[in-house]
């Protein structure tokens, strides 16, 4: 199943066959500091045009033990660069994906990313409840969609539904 969630707003179901991560990658680990125990990592990339947004999400997210921001990107073009690059020899397993940005949308970045580098999953985050915005969103390959005012722990619980959806096909 794939989170769309604003609210109780929309829920949609989403079958995809990609590819967990490139062939030949092993999936990244980390040690949790609260246990001490090795835990897969869930690699993310925050794409946003709001700085101080980034900021105050990456700090966040940083808090989960089994979520690290590998990078940041200010607009669409800059991410799909980022996902060029760090592939395949450290990929990013996530696209934290604003909609509305400068230089290239959410939408077309996203479309991007998905065609040139099927395992990474893109989760978009965006403050627009319009249903034609979420539906372009996953028409381009979103794995999901999160509302910018649903509460932190949505935004957990998509990543790693998302993550663990990745992991299982």
């Amino acid at each position: 199943m794939c989170p769309l969630s604003c609210g109780s707003f929309l829920i949609v179901e989403v079958t995809d066959h990609r590819l967990p991560h490139p062939p030949g990658q092993k999936t990244p680990q980390s040690v949790s500091a609260r246990t001490g125990k090795t835990i897969v990592a869930i690699r993310i990339i925050l794409a946003d045009d709001h700085q101080a947004y980034r900021q105050h999400l990456r700090a966040m997210l940083e808090q989960e033990p089994d979520m690290i921001v590998i990078a940041e990107a200010e607009d669409g073009q800059t991410v799909v660069r980022l996902v060029r690059e760090m592939s395949p020899s450290a990929p990013p397993g996530l696209v934290i994906m604003d909609v509305t940005m400068p230089r290239l949308n959410g939408i077309d970045a996203t479309r991007q990313i998905i065609s040139t580098h099927p395992w990474v999953k893109v989760l978009a985050l965006s403050m627009h409840t319009d249903p034609s915005i979420v539906q372009a969103m996953t028409q381009s390959g979103a794995a999901g969609y999160v509302c910018k005012n649903d509460p932190f722990s949505a935004l957990t619980h998509a990543i790693r539904a998302v993550v663990a959806e990745k992991a299982n096909n």
